[in-house]
C-alpha cells in the first residue's frame, strides 16, 4: 500500500515531503509507505482546521450530538473494514 497525499479541508491534496516508510516491529514487513508532508502542507491543514473548528462551535449542541451519532452508527456498521486499517 503507498500514499501521497493528505486530507486538508476536505480535500486529499498531493503532500511534496519526502517519501517514508512504515514497517510492522515484529518483522520489519512493509506495512506502508507514502510522503511527509512538508511544513506549508502543516501550515494549510492547521489553517482548515481552524476554519472548520469556527463552524463547528457555532453548530448547535444538538446537531453536535447528531453529527457524532451519525458517523458512531457508521463507524460500527464499518467496523471490520475500520479494524483492517489500524
Amino acid at each position: 500500500m503507498s500514499g501521497g497525499a493528505g486530507l486538508i479541508g476536505g480535500d486529499w491534496r498531493p503532500l511534496a515531503g519526502p517519501g517514508f516508510v512504515s514497517r510492522a516491529p515484529a518483522d520489519g514487513a512493509e506495512l506502508w509507505s507514502g510522503q511527509e508532508g512538508t511544513a506549508e502542507d502543516a501550515a494549510a491543514a492547521v489553517a482548515a482546521a481552524r476554519e472548520a473548528f469556527e463552524s463547528w462551535r457555532r453548530t448547535r449542541l444538538e446537531d453536535r450530538f447528531s453529527a457524532i451519532n451519525r458517523f458512531a452508527a457508521l463507524l460500527k456498521a464499518r467496523e471490520q473494514d475500520a479494524a483492517a486499517l489500524i
